[in-house]
């Protein structure tokens, strides 16, 4: 998932606080549940884990400092921690 916003004012003196106003809805509006979250990847096949954990990597090192990031971490962790379960499962 990766989010673009093409940001054009016409007045110079608020941009500062068009951006933080930009950034506060980002934030507020990117929150995970993670209880289902957790559910959800458990019905994801190998390769869409795979794409969202890339995905997400590439989106965080194209914006370093998203406040989105944390989300995008969430879901590598709960895609990765799904996919170590899965291989783990196999060697029993």
């Amino acid at each position: 998932m990766k989010v673009t916003c093409n940001f054009v004012s016409t007045n110079k003196g608020n941009d500062f606080f068009y951006f933080k106003l930009l950034n506060f809805i980002i934030m507020t509006t990117s929150q995970m549940n993670h209880s289902a979250y957790i559910k959800k990847v458990k019905t994801l096949s190998e390769d869409s884990l795979k794409y969202i954990i890339k995905d997400c990597r590439e989106s965080i090192d194209a914006i370093p400092n998203n406040p989105k990031n944390g989300y995008y971490m969430d879901e590598i962790h709960y895609c990765s921690m799904e996919l170590l379960n899965r291989k783990n499962k196999g060697k029993k």
